[in-house]
């Protein structure tokens, strides 16, 4: 079999430029808005929010408008305050198209009131502009929209976006934001090297229960692990203090049956110190399958624990002609095809589109395609079957657009921001199908033990067009491996935090043998084969019969 038709299924490659008014979809996955009603004769049914269920935001944040339009045109939102009667004020919109110029059908609507506007109730008036500027659509509703004030702003809000919120005002607000919200909680998962606490928040359904009891129905975000890029750390803070407080109606509904996990400094060491490596001066994002930092160990905990459907890693990026926002998904060849058409999905059809429909440019990240990429967490991720995402914000500041360093360090965070609201998208619309496709993805990597059918992938990435040489992938998969005493000790942290099962052996010289018709086969010869570059350090003895071995049947997951 040629290479080329071999990974007819894998390769993906994504030459995109910025998109336009065309919205890439795989898989018939593009998100469209859900329409319950017809429209009036005015030409927009606003189907989110309502009078009896307001949408909810703080001044300066989004919150989503669910429209059905009749007419295509330029789509606009203003509000006005319920009580006085005042003015309209214009709100900043993004649906998924470029200069918000929509077609007749449902859309999706990020709105967003300026800062400054105070809090109480306001109505929503909703209107499609014609060509000629007259409007040819429009809808309202009563007291469709409250503004919040919360009055719990982070170090970062409190100067205007001049300064990074400090590790001493970070716990002050993480504590500020659990006391506050019935819906929450801050968990210490540990410490790091340096003994600063690894916090853990927890909102939503899950918030009375360990993270350990969750099991699913669950978003992960992990913020900065490099800790010199501060804008994800500084989102999560925003956005976890807006889906705790917030009384929003859809926020509400979402987490009475889902639970959103926030990592907000996944590298205290590295943000206090201002430095991308721990404090071992280990570059986290690369211990994701060795797992030998307590940092990647704690992350690996909650990974294993409360299988979320997604995780969410926000990093960031330089460059004077990069975009504002590069993303990218688990890449390595080994992952399953099913459990990255999510991670494609998120990136192409969900975040891109919106973000641009936002004024920001986009694009996808395609730098370190090499063997360190087997480590990365997304690989980790979606190597257990989740699915695993990066967005990478430019820390540049663009000389071009008349930057700032202010005004630079603001774009970063509301970039940022809009990643993780259309994460939650994604996880509220497709969290059944991302469960099911993992289910999927556990049986396929049994049976692939089982029956020894490959291939199996060792490196690779699936969004290059360059063909891999010979070595980077096997044909016929061992049925398992043997491993020394010496070994099995070496990797036996490793195995209970990916749920790697093991059994005793009477073949001589070795104590352990893990057999490959497990849910974990993907990462198993990752980290025990000598054919694996860039990841394992052992060299475990390949076992190609296991006819006195093997289960009568393929095991299920």
């Amino acid at each position: 079999m040629s290479f080329t038709k071999l990974r007819s299924t894998a390769l993906y490659r994504s030459s995109l430029a910025v998109l336009g008014a065309g919205v890439l979809s795989v898989g018939g996955m593009a998100p469209a808005a859900s329409a319950t009603a017809s429209a009036p004769k005015e030409g927009v049914t606003v189907v989110y929010p309502s009078s009896s269920g307001a949408a909810a935001a703080q001044a300066g944040e989004g919150f989503d408008i669910d429209v059905e339009v009749l007419r295509a045109g330029t789509l606009t939102a203003e509000i006005r305050a319920v009580s006085g009667r005042k003015e309209w004020i214009p709100l900043k919109v993004a649906t998924e198209a470029l200069n918000q110029v929509v077609a007749a059908g449902p859309v999706t609507v990020l709105a967003e009131a300026p800062l400054g506007t105070g809090a109480g109730e306001y109505d929503l008036r909703v209107r499609v502009v014609g060509e000629d500027g007259k409007v040819v659509a429009k809808g309202d509703v009563r007291s469709g929209v409250t503004i919040e004030d919360h009055g719990l702003p982070t170090g970062f809000e409190s100067t205007e976006g001049t300064t990074w919120t400090t590790f001493e005002q970070e716990q002050s607000f993480l504590a500020a934001v659990a006391a506050g919200s019935s819906r929450t909680s801050l968990t210490v998962l540990g410490e790091t090297v340096n003994g600063r606490p690894y916090n853990l928040l927890t909102i939503g359904a899950g918030a009375s229960r360990s993270y350990a009891d969750l099991d699913g129905d669950t978003v992960l975000l992990v913020c900065s692990q490099h800790g010199n890029e501060p804008s994800g750390r500084q989102a999560c803070f925003e956005q976890a203090r807006r889906l705790a407080l917030s009384s929003d109606a859809r926020t509400r509904d979402y987490l009475a049956e889902n639970t959103v996990l926030v990592i907000p400094s996944a590298n205290p060491d590295g943000s206090a110190a201002n430095t991308r490596r721990n404090a071992n001066d280990v570059d986290l994002n690369r211990d994701h399958l060795r797992l030998e930092e307590p940092e990647t160990r704690m992350i690996a905990k909650v990974m294993r624990d409360a299988r979320p459907e997604i995780v969410h890693d926000l990093h960031e990026m330089s460059g004077q002609t990069r975009p504002h926002l590069e993303v990218i998904w688990g890449r390595h060849m080994v992952i399953d095809e099913e459990v990255r058409a999510y991670g494609r999905s998120w990136g192409l059809d969900w975040v891109r589109p919106r973000v641009e429909a936002a004024g920001f440019t986009t694009g996808p990240y395609l730098a370190n395609p090499g063997t360190a990429e087997n480590t990365t967490l997304t690989n980790g991720a979606m190597m257990r079957n989740l699915n695993g995402v990066i967005s990478e914000t430019n820390t540049s500041v663009l000389t071009a657009e008349g930057e700032t360093q202010q005004s630079s360090q603001l774009r970063r965070v509301k970039v940022q921001a809009l990643t993780i609201h259309e994460t939650i998208r994604q996880h509220r619309a497709q969290r059944d199908e991302m469960a099911a496709a993992a289910v999927n993805a556990d049986r396929r990597n049994i049976e692939m033990g089982y029956t020894q059918a490959g291939p199996y992938f060792f490196t690779g990435n699936s969004e290059s067009s360059e063909p891999l040489p010979p070595d980077a992938f096997i044909m016929r998969v061992p049925c398992g491996y043997l491993l020394t005493g010496e070994q099995a000790a070496d990797r036996a942290q490793w195995a209970d935090l990916f749920n790697v099962v093991s059994q005793e052996t009477s073949v001589p010289g070795y104590e352990a043998f893990v057999p490959m018709w497990q849910a974990s086969s993907a990462v198993i010869p990752m980290m025990v084969d000598a054919r694996a570059a860039g990841s394992n350090e052992i060299e475990a003895t390949p076992v190609d019969d296991c006819s006195t071995l093997r289960p009568s049947s393929v095991p299920s997951p």
